[in-house]
């Protein structure tokens, strides 16, 4: 792609933005006009309904379409009306990814009918014009997870070169077909006044360029701030300049670095069901090619706070001492310990079907870059600046250690540091925890603190197996399955799970749950 052209088309957006208690949203000129909807189609006679689908979202404006013959349903379509944050490339990015996860037939998500890039229409706005997939949203099931285990895998194994997200070549005017890496469309390029930016918007051939420039933006940030907070605006430009120098101790310079496409909202509510048959999955807008030490994560949908007991609901009782399995912390307990359960479901299979990608996730050096990614996208943020600046010392204390146990390298091996400190998303996710020693790490955000006596391997063993008696009946109704078997999963293996680092042996397989 012609970078000169990505950087006027960027600078030919107009948006306004609303500054809502210190965070930016971008304001819509005017809301689309049901009427004008209408006038796209060829015969807007059949449309019966046109309504509003979902909660109105910041970026886009999302309508069903009914089509009705002699008052008779005959179908459904959903018109994607797009604000144009980047105009052309946001919604040429998205229909390019719709497209090709559509072609793999893994993952069921909606077909584009068609889209229209530019404003030039009745509505005056970009459009993507979709299938329409019925369902609700996903709820915990081992069939759903392991779906994507199998998405994570094939996209793992189509690997591309370079960050960004990927047009059709033909899209942006090639002579060539095939998929290309383009510009990134990373909120951090293009929200508030950070598309007037002089900087570089992508590709990016690796990880150091890319991070760079974001700390580059961060600098023109501090700028801008130094006038109203100079205090804020030299404390993250000393943080920025101790990013810049960790920077070449955690990562190589490729030329050309391999990338995943990866979604970083598969979330919940993205994740559709129709009955107990999977629908697909929706909202696509937040998908690029990625770096491998981050593509290499738990899907959204699985992360949160991980729990390896079952919960007792003999603890839960009311003011009068009675069992209350009703109780909001029993339920958000139960399905803390179900996704843990799933995650633990997502690492195995992914193990056995793609053993590189478990390999690269559980590295200690991909733990210390995704640490360093937090920090980089965080460093002007004044509540975690402070646990940004400790992790920043554990780290480079730990580097000082490495040098005078070995003086004579001149860069010795850190990852193993990503074993023996704290992790920042840790810090930042968990602050009830003020420990540095290894043995409190977790994973933040994908696996954030366990605030429970962590079982000896005995009694995790134990509590797999599911006890009976009615007092559980409440339990299986909730969850809506039996627990899942362990048998088809690999023997051994090493696997993080909350704080603990597990080596699946055979007894633990043969225990099943």
């Amino acid at each position: 792609m012609d970078e000169m052209i990505a950087h006027s088309i960027v600078r030919e957006r107009k948006v306004v933005w609303l500054d809502t208690l210190g965070y930016l949203v971008p304001y819509w000129p005017k809301e689309p006009n049901i009427e004008k909807i209408k006038l796209l189609f060829t015969r807007p006679e059949s449309i019966q309904n046109i309504q509003v689908i979902r909660f109105p979202g910041n970026h886009n404006r999302n309508y069903l379409i009914e089509y009705r013959r002699d008052n008779q349903l005959i179908g459904k379509t959903v018109l994607r009306v797009v604000l144009q944050l980047v105009p052309c490339f946001k919604t040429l990015a998205e229909v390019t990814v719709l497209k090709w996860v559509f072609d793999k037939n893994i993952l069921r998500v909606p077909k584009v009918i068609s889209h229209g890039a530019s404003t030039d229409n009745p509505v005056g706005f970009e459009l993507i014009h979709q299938e329409y997939l019925e369902g609700r949203p996903l709820p915990f099931r081992k069939e759903m997870v392991l779906k994507f285990v199998q998405f994570y895998s094939m996209t793992f194994k189509t690997q591309f070169a370079g960050i960004g997200n990927i047009f059709e070549s033909s899209m942006l005017g090639n002579p060539d077909s095939g998929l290309v890496i383009g510009i990134l469309l990373q909120e951090e390029f293009y929200w508030g006044n950070h598309w007037e930016y002089d900087v570089a918007r992508g590709p990016f051939p690796n990880s150091v360029e890319w991070l760079n420039v974001r700390l580059d933006m961060k600098k023109k940030d501090c700028e801008i701030r130094s006038a109203t907070d100079p205090a804020l605006a030299d404390r993250t430009q000393h943080i920025i300049k101790r990013l810049e120098n960790l920077s070449k101790r955690l990562f190589e310079k490729h030329a050309i670095e391999p990338t995943v496409l990866t979604n970083w909202d598969l979330s919940h509510g993205n994740i559709l069901l129709n009955g107990n048959e999977f629908s697909g999955v929706v909202d696509w807008e937040c998908t690029a090619a990625l770096p491998l030490w981050l593509a290499c994560s738990l899907p959204g949908f699985l992360h949160g706070k991980a729990r390896t007991r079952l919960p007792d609901p003999t603890a839960y009782n009311d003011e009068f001492g009675d069992r209350d399995t009703n109780r909001e912390d029993y339920i958000q307990h139960l399905l803390e310990w179900r996704r843990t359960q799933l995650q633990m479901d997502f690492l195995c299979e992914m193990g056995r079907i793609c053993p590189e990608w478990v390999k690269i996730y559980t590295s200690p050096l991909t733990r210390l870059r995704k640490d360093y990614e937090l920090a980089v996208r965080a460093c002007n943020e004044p509540g975690v600046q402070s646990d940004i600046e400790r992790w920043l010392e554990t780290v480079e204390v730990g580097i000082q250690n490495l040098y005078c146990q070995a003086p004579t390298k001149e860069h010795s091996d850190i990852s193993t540091l990503g074993y023996s400190i704290r992790s920042l998303q840790d810090r930042i996710w968990d602050n009830t925890n003020d420990s540095d020693q290894a043995r409190d790490l977790v994973i933040g955000e994908e696996f954030p603190a366990i605030k429970e006596e962590v079982p000896t391997k005995e009694e995790s063993l134990a509590n797999r197996k599911f006890p009976a008696g009615e007092e559980f009946i409440a339990r299986e109704e909730f969850l809506g399955e039996e627990l899942p078997a362990r048998e088809e999963f690999p023997i051994g293996g090493l696997f993080q799970l909350g704080e603990e680092f597990l080596f699946l042996t055979e007894e633990d397989f043969l225990a099943g749950e």
